[in-house]
């Protein structure tokens, strides 16, 4: 699970505010976070663990509703699919 801590920090390499002297404070960086956790489920699309069986040609259909691949590991196969 990531901490508030280090949410923080994400957010503040986003936006390039690392110097030693931040713009932004941590408090008002806490309060963007507070406010868009309810909306972040519902503007991003979910995403699903599937095993895909081998087959020697490379090639899977995959169903209409997957975006796009996020990432492939081999072995075993395991496709992360956004749909």
């Amino acid at each position: 699970m990531t901490t508030l801590t280090s949410l923080i920090t994400m957010c503040r390499n986003a936006i390039g505010d690392t110097s030693g002297s931040p713009i932004i404070s941590d408090t008002q960086i806490t309060y963007w976070i507070q406010h868009a956790s309810p909306i972040y489920p519902n503007t991003s699309p979910p995403q699903h663990l599937r095993n895909l069986h081998h087959r020697n040609d490379r090639q899977y259909d995959l169903e209409t509703d997957v975006l796009g691949v996020i990432s492939v590991e081999y072995p075993p196969t395991k496709i992360h699919l956004s749909t």
